[in-house]
């Protein structure tokens, strides 16, 4: 019975290790949209930055996301 809670650990640590490797203005956004569940116009609040912006930095993040997890095989597209 363990197993499965071993391997959801490894994968969590898999994802941060992942996110720790993308630019930190976009995994600051991930952080906070997806750690901190805040919205888009919080995140922007919170760094002073247009909505717009940060927008593009959450997809720059993920685009980065998807190719770190690509490369170590972790990621599947469907």
């Amino acid at each position: 019975m363990q197993e499965p809670v071993m391997q959801d650990s490894s994968r969590k640590l898999e994802m941060l290790w992942a996110v720790e490797q993308v630019k930190p203005k976009y995994r600051h956004v991930l952080l906070l949209k997806y750690y901190n569940d805040m919205t888009l116009p919080e995140i922007a609040e919170l760094l002073r930055k247009p909505e717009g912006t940060v927008k593009t930095w959450q997809h720059k993040g993920l685009k980065q996301l998807r190719t770190i997890m690509k490369n170590r095989g972790e990621w599947n597209d469907r």
